[in-house]
């Protein structure tokens, strides 16, 4: 998944989602790129700055994976 064009909640649901259907055998990648065209980032409603929040992005998916997990 390209973080910057998922909030990390939904990338987090869906990959705890897939987990639960499909235990063991899901490996979760991640990625920064922003989209492709500016008609796409205009699509997925992101600007060219978008993947410069990743790393806050990033925690905060972890966060919501961390307490799936518990």
């Amino acid at each position: 998944m390209v973080l910057p064009n998922h909030q990390p909640l939904v990338v987090a649901e869906q990959a705890a989602t897939l987990q639960a259907i499909f235990p063991g055998r899901i490996d979760l990648g991640i990625g920064r790129a922003v989209g492709f065209t500016s008609t796409v980032r205009r699509a997925l409603r992101q600007d060219r700055d978008a993947a410069d929040h990743f790393e806050e992005d990033l925690a905060e998916l972890l966060s919501y994976r961390a307490a799936a997990l518990q």
